[in-house]
């Protein structure tokens, strides 16, 4: 399965993402805030260089499954 995300900007998806799961919210704990600010400027930066002046778009090719127990 191919999806398509939207990005309404690169910093909303980096404020999103910083929090989007237990793995990652324990990681950048340890990062720590000023840390993970910096990183996400960088990130927000970056998207918006290589947007071509666009809405920056992401691409990724996922595996759906659902189980029962």
């Amino acid at each position: 399965m191919l999806g398509r995300l939207d990005l309404e900007s690169p910093q909303s998806f980096w404020n999103d993402f910083v929090s989007s799961s237990p793995p990652l919210i324990k990681l950048f704990d340890k990062l720590g805030e000023d840390n993970t600010r910096a990183t996400g400027e960088v990130f927000a930066e970056l998207v918006a260089n290589n947007s071509k002046h666009e809405l920056p778009c992401m691409t990724a090719e996922a595996c759906v499954g659902i189980g029962y127990a």
